[in-house]
């Protein structure tokens, strides 16, 4: 990176040239005032001439229109060298494919448009093409027991809205003749039949020859296709070849990518922001991104793009690099247990349209997991790392969160609050170093439907530990509240998982629960006591002591010594 005549230049070999204009808006590259990025680069077609520009990388012109026959001329190419030569890919469908229970069938009517209807394949192995999209404020068409019959017969066209006709299209143009559509392949007012399905989730996609990503709708009405801003398109402002080699210098400002730096593209992909698409992404082998600009591919073994340029923010260009870890599918029990703490970090940053949806928008990886040998699902955590699991706090500490409206997950799982959560840097903390202060007597676990894997019911856990009474404050100006000893009196800070929604402005009884001891450290759960003749509790927080070398004086010295004390080992309930 260099500065250029008050210009910010990003320059890296055999890279798009990047330049940062900042100022009011003027003339076809800065149509609104901040900060633009334009990209300097030459043809791909161009890439392999001598020229003495070979600092300025190499890109490609866009449709322009992602409904165009250059579009899916693009996409058919992207498809047809995935299936010829990337073994990685078609591991997974080079088994006998499943079908899903239902899908749509597309057939080709003489009139305008396609006749589409639900089609039960039974133990017929079909090809389909799945649908990735944002439900949002509009319900989408969905199928009912009412209608079930009437869409095997027939789904009108004019009723399908307008993301669907689009997806239909894409499909078809791709010579593939079904297609799998969450609101109207699985019966939305059946519980047994969308409990069911919930748990297949993750096999549907993986066994779909492509995945259709609606990247820019925020509802089932905005459709899969998009026209790209003009100063997007490529403009030639140099020569720079021979009549026999012709080359030259084109700009244009830069395109958004959905491989941006996370947190700034949620707006220009509102797909990105859904939880649901988070499964349906990861357990695809291929997904064709319609994006606000251009079409993005995206398979186990490339990325790519119609421009040709920055798809990765840490590499700055496309590339073959294998883009997403295999993560479910073909990685070991024991690399999908130091994945999950990950996984929940960057899963409970996204949204629903439902909140009863959140275990079960997580089902089918679940289940996926499980056949991996990873053992029995509670609520969001597993019970061979079940201690390890009850390590998550807030993501932000001075957000508070927000229990759900209804009931859904039990206080000790982090499916029990509403907003991002973290376990931290704790991946590989060793379990005996929890099992030695906390014994497990129990797990009570009862799903909700026929999904072990979804909702949940109800839930308890039963341990033996050390519990320690402390008193609870509340910090003025601040979400936060201070944990006080008894005896002597001292204090330190504390963020509850959720608003606790109720005042303290004068001490509260609360209880803490050792979990381990890391350096001058001590781990705690605070907890409320709800019961206290059956020493049943919910889990309020979690918290851990400053490192600070041991003192009479400090909190967690005091803490440590009162655990210490056999006389508060105690059997309780968490609920």
């Amino acid at each position: 990176m260099f500065s250029l005549s008050g210009l910010l230049v990003r320059a890296q070999k055999d890279h798009v040239l990047e330049v940062e204009l900042s100022g009011p808006p003027r003339g076809l590259l800065r149509s609104q005032p901040g900060v633009d990025i334009i990209e300097f680069h030459r043809m791909k077609e161009h890439q392999h001439q001598i020229t003495r520009y070979k600092a300025i990388g190499i890109a490609s012109c866009i449709s322009g229109d992602t409904s165009s026959k250059q579009a899916s001329r693009q996409a058919k190419r992207w498809l047809r060298d995935c299936m010829a030569n990337h073994p990685g890919c078609n591991f997974a469908q080079a088994k006998a494919r499943q079908s899903p229970t239902r899908l749509i069938q597309l057939k080709s009517t003489s009139l305008d448009g396609w006749n589409v209807r639900l089609y039960e394949p039974k133990q017929e192995s079909v090809e389909y093409a799945c649908l990735s999209h944002c439900w949002g404020d509009i319900q989408p068409l969905r199928t009912t027991q009412n209608c079930f019959k009437q869409f095997k017969q027939v789904i009108e066209w004019d009723k399908l809205p307008r993301t669907f006709q689009d997806a239909v299209s894409v499909a078809r143009s791709l010579k593939v003749h079904y297609i799998w559509i969450d609101s109207l392949c699985i019966i939305q007012d059946s519980q047994d039949d969308w409990g069911r399905e919930c748990g297949q989730m993750a096999r549907i996609y993986q066994n779909a020859v492509v995945t259709i990503a609606a990247m820019g709708a925020s509802n089932s009405t905005g459709g899969c296709f998009s026209t790209a801003r003009q100063s997007s398109y490529s403009y030639k402002i140099a020569d720079c070849g021979t009549p026999k080699q012709p080359d030259g210098i084109f700009i244009r400002q830069k395109i958004k990518h959905i491989y941006d730096v996370p947190g700034t593209n949620k707006q220009s992909f509102p797909l990105l922001s859904r939880a649901w698409f988070f499964q349906e992404r990861l357990h695809s082998s291929r997904l064709l991104h319609f994006c606000s600009e251009e079409l993005v591919w995206e398979c186990r073994e490339r990325h790519s793009c119609e421009c040709f340029g920055a798809c990765f923010h840490d590499t700055g260009r496309v590339t073959r690099k294998k883009p997403k870890s295999s993560f479910v599918n073909d990685q070991i029990a024991e690399d999908l247990k130091k994945e999950w703490s990950s996984f929940i970090n960057a899963y409970s940053k996204l949204n629903l349209t439902f909140e009863s949806d959140y275990l079960p928008a997580l089902s089918g990886t679940a289940q996926e997991m499980q056949r991996q040998g990873k053992g029995r699902y509670l609520a969001g955590l597993w019970e061979d790392s079940l201690l390890q699991g009850l390590l998550w706090r807030p993501a932000d500490e001075n957000r508070p969160m927000a229990r759900p409206k209804n009931w859904r997950a039990p206080t000790w799982s982090w499916a029990s609050v509403v907003g991002p959560v973290t376990y931290g840097d704790r991946k590989d903390l060793n379990a005996s170093s929890i099992s030695g202060q906390i014994g497990i007597i129990d797990v009570r676990y009862k799903p909700a439907g026929v999904d072990p894997t979804g909702e949940a019911a109800s839930a308890s856990l039963i341990v033996s530990a050390r519990i320690v009474p402390l008193m609870l404050g509340f910090c003025r100006n601040k979400p936060a509240y201070t944990l006080e000893l008894l005896q002597p009196h001292t204090s330190d800070h504390f963020v509850p998982d959720f608003d606790l929604g109720f005042p303290v402005r004068h001490s509260k009884e609360v209880h803490a629960m050792r979990l381990f001891r890391e350096g001058y450290s001590t781990a705690y759960l605070v907890l409320l006591c709800l019961d206290k003749s059956r020493q049943t509790y919910e889990r309020i927080g979690f918290a851990m002591t400053a490192q600070e070398y041991p003192n009479a004086d400090n909190f967690g010295t005091r803490l440590g010594r009162l655990f210490n004390d056999a006389n508060n080992e105690r059997i309780v309930t968490i609920v």
